[in-house]
């Protein structure tokens, strides 16, 4: 078994950022990804956004400004892997999960 989470890059010119997906939002793309799916869409925080499955890196892209951002998709087992909320924090990738 194991544990997928999507992380963005919201980073600004002077600081790296990656933020995680709210749960269901991480569930829905994981599920399109597994189906194959080519993109996938969502609303967060009152905006609409797609995610290009076909990209590498895979991107979010906001529907209103068409800024895209670089995802990754971290993955571990589900007996070394904590999700976000465990670790009370959205804000920053977590250590256990790996690069690439």
């Amino acid at each position: 078994m194991y544990v997928c989470m999507y992380v963005c890059n919201a980073s600004d010119t002077t600081v790296e950022k990656w933020c995680a997906y709210p749960s269901e939002i991480n569930t829905k793309i994981e599920n399109a990804h597994i189906a194959k799916e080519e993109s996938v869409t969502f609303v967060m925080n009152g905006a609409d956004y797609t995610v290009d499955l076909t990209s590498s890196p895979p991107e979010q892209i906001r529907t209103a400004t068409k800024k895209r951002r670089e995802m990754r998709r971290k993955i571990k087992t589900t007996s070394q892997a904590k999700s976000p909320q465990e670790q009370n924090d959205w804000t920053v990738e977590p250590d256990i999960f790996s690069n690439g």
